[in-house]
């Protein structure tokens, strides 16, 4: 079947709620509303935001995924752009909006608390976790005192800051790194890498205890 609809090539052959058995073609968009569900916004889907996104997907819950992450910047930011000064302070979305890329959009616009369940496909539970000193710094996970070596910044288009760090038992040579650990703590023909983001403290606290899923973008203004 086309990719597309003759009529409009922004009206795309997509999935049902995630599901092979329902499909069809759809304009989608995304809708941001108050804390009383009253819709403030809407921003339609079209070919320059697909264009920015992946041809392939392993199935429909991983194009679900990728679709509904990389939505939240185009709706926030024409929605921001809208309302000129007017500010709001909580955020409340769904679990397929977490990632830091987004805590960072999100903490560039002011918000201060940030309610988004945290996504298992963020936290791999095949690698041992990285710890992270009181000074921000990550160390290794069989001897925390040795600390990795920073190595720059790192902020890509529509991307949050991050500093990137690599294993302590790392070395440079011509510009590349070697690992000389014997006993690597992650399953890498190369050196072990980790990153820290300045946002992250939104992700880990953010603002509230957390609580069940739930589904959409809700903001609210802070109280009078």
């Amino acid at each position: 079947m086309p990719k597309h609809a003759c009529a409009n090539d922004s009206i795309k052959l997509d999935y049902a709620n995630g599901h092979f058995g329902y499909f069809g073609y759809f304009y989608k968009f995304g809708i941001v509303t108050n804390g009383f569900g009253t819709p403030l916004h809407i921003n339609f889907f079209d070919k320059d935001f697909y264009a920015n996104l992946p041809n392939e997907f392993a199935d429909a819950q991983e194009q679900k995924y990728v679709y509904d992450n990389a939505s939240l910047f185009p709706v926030l930011s024409a929605f921001h752009k809208r309302i000129g000064n007017n500010k709001f302070n909580t955020f409340l979305g769904d679990s397929e909006f977490d990632s830091y890329d987004n805590y960072g959009f999100l903490n560039e616009l002011g918000f201060k608390k940030v309610l988004i369940p945290v996504n298992e496909r963020n936290a791999p539970l095949s690698d041992t976790p990285i710890p992270v000193n009181l000074f921000g710094i990550p160390c290794c996970p069989k001897n925390p005192a040795l600390q990795f070596i920073p190595c720059g910044k790192c902020k890509g288009k529509k991307r949050s800051l991050r500093i990137k760090h690599v294993c302590p038992k790392s070395r440079n040579v011509k510009d590349k790194w070697v690992c000389d650990c014997d006993d690597k703590c992650r399953d890498t023909n190369s050196t072990v890498t980790s990153y820290t983001y300045p946002s992250g403290d939104l992700r880990v606290f953010s603002g509230v205890v957390r609580v069940a899923p739930t589904s959409g973008m809700i903001l609210t203004k802070p109280a009078l």
